[in-house]
């Protein structure tokens, strides 16, 4: 599930394996990431954002950069 933020910001929702599972992620810590964008395979680290007694899911607070071609 995507839940948008702002302009170039989302909140991206991941099920877990199982309902019953926590993260169990202590504060500070992150977990990497991994798509495939074009031909490339990109990996990012993100913090979790769920609440400490959330079940079953994980929330990840996404922030999408435009990267210029052109410097100002």
């Amino acid at each position: 599930r995507k839940r948008k933020v702002n302009y170039n910001s989302s909140i991206y929702t991941f099920q877990l394996p199982q309902a019953t599972d926590k993260i169990d992620i202590p504060p500070g810590k992150h977990v990497l990431t991994r798509a495939k964008i074009g031909d490339a395979i990109v990996t990012r680290p993100y913090t979790p954002i769920t609440d400490a007694d959330a079940v079953g899911q994980i929330d990840l607070l996404v922030k999408v950069l435009i990267l210029l071609s052109k410097p100002f």
